[in-house]
């Protein structure tokens, strides 16, 4: 039987089960955009690296000659499949590496049916590019879709570094027949940089987007007592924001409560007075949707790092006002709900005036358009 059709396959390195992250909500964002289209998503967790490094330690602490050789290979791995940019990367940086490039393994096994009519599309090119190069080897054609510019991170490679892999990632980028970024900013960077970039914003995916659209229900007769400072301390630049505007709040807004909730946030509980600042950590999806049903607004905070792309867009649709720095809001500067301040003396004033202002101001986040047509105008069907 003929295909007369292109097919669509994504291959996705985020978690796309339970709680998800960011990167995973993405993910579910595009594999609903493509409902309809049967898009064939083949995520990370289709494999289990987990089980993987198990097997992996237990060769290498096997007595003898046999673990001396296994930890040896295991030690020298990394410079055989990344060169001598690995040690360019900071530890943090490279430590997915030898995971990723063990997923893509896989991924190469499930590409095996796949030819030049078919479009992939893959999460954060760098991490996969001997895998993109394998697919571009066979004529077939790729969409990145990227989440960050990884080498922008300060913790994620070493200074003196950065510039030449920053080139080295854009190159990767050049690789791909479209690149698709959530980022204004990174789209402008890109297309200077003479690559092939369309920007497609956040929307929740559906999952999500229901239980956010229950909060915006719920918040029209709530009571409105505390602000709340939302994020994941697993991530540097996120962890150092958070613990910043901990501070900042304590020294300057003693008459406001704010809880700090999110993964790996018991650390701030040392700025914790269980008054003006009350660190929650981790809590349930129940408990976080109180809160966020009783929030004034969710504030974002980061002076380096990724800023807040999904965060910002599903608190807008959930009706809860955002207060950010600018570099928290970047792609959301100027949105209605959304207030910016640069000084402390910019962040009170806001803080004052929403909690003297009117508490059920409607506030809308759109759609945006095909992500399957802006693919299609760019490197055909």
């Amino acid at each position: 039987m003929t295909r007369n059709r292109t097919r669509f396959t994504y291959f996705s390195r985020f978690r796309i089960e339970g709680r998800v992250g960011g990167g995973g909500r993405r993910a579910l964002q595009i594999i609903d955009e493509f409902t309809e289209d049967k898009l064939n998503c083949i995520c990370a967790y289709s494999y289990d690296l987990r089980d993987w490094s198990v097997r992996l330690s237990k060769v290498t602490s096997k007595p003898g000659i046999t673990g001396l050789v296994a930890n040896y290979s295991k030690k020298l791995l990394p410079y055989l499949v990344f060169g001598p940019d690995y040690l360019k990367w900071t530890e943090q940086g490279r430590k997915p590496f030898l995971g990723f490039w063990r997923l893509s393994q896989g991924w190469k096994k499930e590409a095996r049916r796949l030819d030049h009519r078919d479009i992939v599309i893959i999460d954060d090119p760098y991490y996969f590019r001997q895998f993109i190069s394998h697919l571009k080897g066979r004529k077939i054609r790729v969409v990145g879709l990227v989440h960050n510019i990884e080498t922008f991170f300060p913790s994620y490679c070493k200074d003196k570094y950065r510039l030449d892999l920053t080139k080295k990632e854009l190159s990767v980028f050049r690789k791909c027949d479209l690149v698709v970024t959530m980022s204004r900013e990174e789209n402008y960077f890109l297309t200077n940089n003479g690559i092939n970039v369309v920007f497609h914003k956040y929307y929740p995916p559906e999952s999500i987007e229901e239980g956010l659209l229950n909060i915006r229900q719920a918040r029209q007769q709530s009571r409105k007592q505390h602000f709340v400072l939302l994020g994941s301390a697993g991530n540097p630049e996120t962890k150092k924001g958070m613990a910043e505007l901990t501070r900042i709040w304590k020294d300057h807004i003693p008459n406001e409560k704010l809880c700090v909730v999110g993964y790996d946030t018991e650390f701030l509980k040392q700025y914790s007075d269980n008054k003006t600042v009350v660190c929650l950590g981790e809590v349930s999806d129940d408990k976080l949707t109180q809160m966020l049903i009783g929030a004034k607004t969710v504030i974002a905070y980061q002076k380096t790092g990724p800023g807040a792309l999904t965060k910002i867009p599903e608190m807008l649709l959930a009706n809860i006002p955002v207060i950010g720095n600018f570099h928290a809001l970047r792609t959301y500067h100027g949105l209605n709900g959304v207030h910016e301040f640069d000084r402390i003396d910019e962040l009170t004033a806001i803080v004052g005036g929403i909690s003297r202002g009117r508490p059920n101001i409607a506030f809308t986040y759109e759609k945006p358009g095909s992500l399957k047509t802006k693919i299609e105008q760019n490197i055909g069907p």
